[in-house]
């Protein structure tokens, strides 16, 4: 099982579409020390350390080395732009980390700029993954859909698979935190587009999958992918798995979708997105 540990939202990306409203706090240090300790208790031997932007902590190193020492298997969420850093790399690789989830939403600056309102971090992820990369870490490149890059979709998707990552993912926006609905492509207008990525990266033999898109608007069941799956929480002392919170994410199921075979796999429509759209 894995155990997912927020680590605040301070990040030094500014993404428009951010889930996270606000950037101004993190937890403290004894704070996510005793949610480690916590997630022991439960059982629980992989932890998935996320933000905000973990790598911009002070204490970034101590909270791995702590994790590591009391036996956890540890990944880490992130931006990437801390891995460009080749000191950096080379000590959290040799700390005993080996799973990474990198965020990457273009395909060069200009788009990137745009999405991340920062200048300078496209190179600066690019970097990173490759560092990761270079030193066999397990990479997945995370992709958030919205209307600014969807019509990018396959050259960025194209541009990816040359990066060396071990899977892509697809992401559609949630409309939450700072996403408006503006933002929020429509899913089923814009899968001419998905498909398109997709079949780029069959082509290129690379493995990718997508978070958000009904299972029966996909050609294949391969590439849909179940986040909370592998995903626990703990909340006032008690364990909430990866399938309670999959069955309490806000998804309806419309009337064909009651009758679907898959259902219970698929869950619905993310209930947000059918009142958008």
């Amino acid at each position: 099982m894995e155990y997912e540990i927020k680590t605040g939202t301070r990040c030094n990306n500014n993404c428009e579409f951010c889930l996270n409203e606000r950037r101004d706090w993190d937890k403290t240090t004894e704070q996510i020390l005793n949610e480690i300790d916590q997630a022991i208790r439960k059982g629980i031997r992989t932890i998935s350390f996320t933000g905000g932007e973990i790598t911009t902590r002070k204490d970034f190193m101590k909270l791995l080395t702590e994790a590591k020492r009391k036996g956890l298997e540890v990944n880490i969420q992130t931006n990437g732009r801390g891995f460009s850093i080749e000191t950096l790399t080379e000590a959290v690789v040799s700390s005993g980390i080996k799973q990474f989830l990198v965020s990457l939403h273009a395909h060069n600056e200009e788009l990137n700029a745009k999405m991340t309102k920062v200048k300078g971090g496209y190179e600066q992820t690019i970097k990173g993954i490759q560092n990761l990369v270079r030193r066999k870490q397990r990479v997945t490149i995370n992709t958030v859909v919205t209307n600014r890059n969807i019509n990018y979709l396959p050259e960025i998707i194209e541009h990816h698979t040359r990066l060396g990552a071990q899977l892509l993912q697809i992401s559609w926006c949630r409309p939450e935190g700072k996403a408006t609905k503006e933002q929020i492509p429509q899913i089923t207008k814009n899968m001419e587009t998905v498909n398109k990525a997709i079949n780029i990266a069959e082509k290129k033999g690379q493995n990718i999958v997508t978070i958000g898109i009904p299972l029966c608007l996909l050609k294949n069941e391969k590439y849909f992918g179940r986040p909370y799956i592998r995903r626990n929480v703990i909340k006032e002392g008690k364990l909430i798995t990866g399938e309670e919170l999959f069955k309490k994410e806000k998804k309806i199921l419309k009337e064909e979708c009651k009758k679907c075979s898959k259902k219970d796999i698929c869950g619905g429509i993310n209930k947000k997105h059918a009142e958008i759209h």
